[in-house]
């Protein structure tokens, strides 16, 4: 006879402890609810740049990749990889096929061309940067019969970012098509929000945080000082704020150094923290005058400090 064998198989999750289980579903949580912020609410533009640009500057040359900083409804802050495609306009002096795939779309177009020009066959041209960069893309304007039918290009100076920000401008939303593809989006699936819901862009309803770190050295007493401001920001405004003035809550973490050679770090007065600090105040309100717009201009002039 045949011999069965029976008995229970322990599933993955079986195999994990308590601890490791809530651990899991906690960050299973987290992604989940993430997600579902980025399909339900507004979005905040705050910065958009080229994935290929560092701390030192722009390369020459785009990836074809964004990075977005938004602010969603909730207050939370996420950061997005967004594809953006080369926009061109082709004008020919014959007709070219249009066509649509994954790496080309070409699609005849009317437009308000520069200097009032006129184009008998003007073509609206979309492709990954990749593909722009090739120029293999030429080759769908070369005819049999009259060879190269190309005219003129408009808009090929035209950077990703400024094209960008024009389609979806500060507020955008995802459209309804694109929720469900877990992060990997093109800038075609974002659609300009015209009248926000949630109300106008970052308003009062949203809290963000601010943090300056500022560094000085004391030239006499040849002191150093690292000061981390830490802004708890609320637009809201309060009955007893007739001015409407931001309310922030603040706190400063320093570090004063005083070498002193190989005997070790000396003593510092409060005395010499309060000059340090007032000096600090002293350089932030200057900038803040010759600059408006300055990130300091948060700083009240009548701010000062006092150390306990």
């Amino acid at each position: 006879g045949s011999t069965f064998l029976t008995g229970r198989s322990k599933t993955v999750d079986e195999g994990l402890s308590k601890k490791q289980r809530k651990g899991v579903g906690s960050m299973a949580g987290y992604i989940r609810d993430a997600a579902q912020s980025l399909a339900d609410s507004e979005w905040h533009l705050l910065e958009i740049r080229d994935n290929s640009s560092s701390d030192s500057g722009p390369t020459s040359t785009s990836s074809g990749e964004l990075i977005l900083w938004v602010m969603l409804g909730n207050g939370s802050l996420q950061k997005l990889n967004v594809i953006a495609p080369r926009v061109i306009h082709v004008s020919c002096t014959y007709e070219a096929k249009e066509t649509s795939t994954k790496i080309l779309s070409v699609k005849r177009v009317e437009k308000y061309l520069p200097h009032n020009k006129s184009s008998a066959f003007l073509y609206e041209v979309t492709m990954p940067e990749h593909v722009y960069r090739s120029q293999s893309w030429m080759a769908h304007f070369r005819s049999d019969i009259y060879g190269e039918i190309i005219e003129s290009f408009y808009e090929m100076g035209t950077s990703q970012i400024l094209r960008s920000l024009v389609q979806v401008g500060s507020i955008c939303r995802l459209s309804q098509s694109a929720v469900g593809k877990g992060g990997k989006y093109s800038i075609a699936d974002l659609k300009l929000v015209e009248k926000p819901k949630e109300g106008g862009y970052l308003n009062e309803n949203l809290s963000y945080r601010k943090i300056f770190i500022f560094e000085k050295l004391h030239a006499r007493s040849k002191t150093g000082l690292l000061a981390v401001f830490v802004m708890e920001t609320s637009n809201k405004k309060s009955d007893e704020n007739p001015d409407n003035m931001i309310d922030m809550t603040s706190s400063c973490h320093f570090w004063a150094v005083r070498p002193s050679g190989n005997k070790g770090q000396r003593s510092i007065s409060k005395k010499l923290c309060e000059a340090m600090f007032s000096e600090m105040l002293q350089v932030i309100n200057q900038e803040v005058d010759d600059d408006p717009e300055s990130d300091y201009s948060a700083l009240a002039a009548s701010s000062n400090c006092e150390v306990s």
